[in-house]
């Protein structure tokens, strides 16, 4: 109801288990509520610290195993590695 998730009604709740048993399933914490309010901002709302701790961590994991993060991360180091060869020579 009200566009509210479970991952929503956890972190609201302050139930840190659930929410990163949730993050591990694969829940989208970004989604917004019907008041445009996504998770995270909702445990802060509520001062549940240990809950937005949770997911900000879990973010930090995802997006530094972003396919597309890693991709241009493994690129640049091999152009890197590239260039520094061919400056040796």
């Amino acid at each position: 109801q009200d566009g509210w998730t479970a991952i929503m009604h956890a972190a609201r709740n302050g139930h840190v288990s659930c929410v990163r048993t949730l993050l591990h399933a694969g829940a989208d914490a970004n989604l917004k509520n019907n008041d445009g309010k996504t998770a995270l901002e909702l445990a802060q709302m509520h001062k549940h610290d240990e809950v937005a701790k949770a997911q900000n961590s879990a973010q930090a994991v995802s997006q530094a195993l972003d396919p597309e993060a890693v991709s241009d991360l493994v690129g640049e180091h091999l152009l890197r590695g590239w260039q520094g060869r061919r400056r040796s020579r």
